[in-house]
């Protein structure tokens, strides 16, 4: 079963990528449930935690468990995997974070295309929830898209499009100032983020349900 971290003190980003990754694994054979974190006990072969730098939940201790793009104490008492890069991350890492990025889509046409900047403006967001075949056509057509770092980024330079990268927090601006000039030089860039990341995650979450070895052998 999958945790997301709830809408509410998330936002919707968490819930809406698990969704992929839960449809994924159920494509390759995998029975797969959803639930917004922290969960209520249940019976499963595996925990997948989502739900930023929080905590396994206590009732999940018993089971076998695994995070996404967590940098707490999660990330320290079970395998982890990573959608998004960070910081923290070596080249090689952070590389093959987005090969693992988690879009709606089957395929990015524009990849190499796309472009990110760092605004230096500030720019007010407004939560307006949109459907998510609503927000992929309000994407399709932009040309410029104004963001933050994250998956919204991700999805809009799998498109193709040029993204303004703002500020919504100290955190944020500094994720964007870490990641834009490296995205940037990356040379062949449909390579990294093609839209099979869901897929490619699924995998090795599979391979983790199946196997006794160490993380560093499941995740290449």
């Amino acid at each position: 079963m999958i945790l997301a971290g709830a809408p509410a003190r998330f936002g919707w980003g968490h819930l809406a990528r698990m969704k992929l990754v839960c449809s994924a694994l159920w494509q390759i054979g995998h029975r797969c449930s959803l639930q917004e974190y922290p969960g209520t006990p249940s019976k499963a072969d595996m925990l997948l935690l989502d739900a930023r730098d929080e905590d396994f939940p206590p009732w999940a201790n018993s089971l076998r468990r695994a995070s996404i793009d967590n940098r707490g104490r999660a990330r320290r008492e079970a395998p982890a995997f990573d959608a998004l890069p960070h910081p923290a991350m070596l080249p090689a890492e952070w590389k093959r974070a987005l090969r693992h990025s988690l879009l709606p889509f089957h395929k990015c046409t524009g990849s190499d295309k796309g472009r990110l900047r760092v605004s230096p403006k500030r720019y007010v967001f407004f939560a307006r929830r949109k459907t998510q075949p609503q927000y992929i056509e309000w994407l399709r057509k932009q040309t410029v898209v104004n963001s933050y770092f994250g998956q919204a980024m991700l999805e809009s330079l799998c498109l193709g499009k040029k993204v303004q990268l703002h500020s919504i927090s100290r955190y944020h601006g500094q994720l964007a100032r870490w990641f834009v000039p490296r995205y940037n030089s990356l040379a062949l860039k449909r390579f990294y983020l093609d839209g099979r990341g869901a897929k490619r995650l699924a995998e090795k979450i599979a391979e983790l349900l199946t196997s006794e070895s160490s993380l560093d052998s499941i995740l290449p």
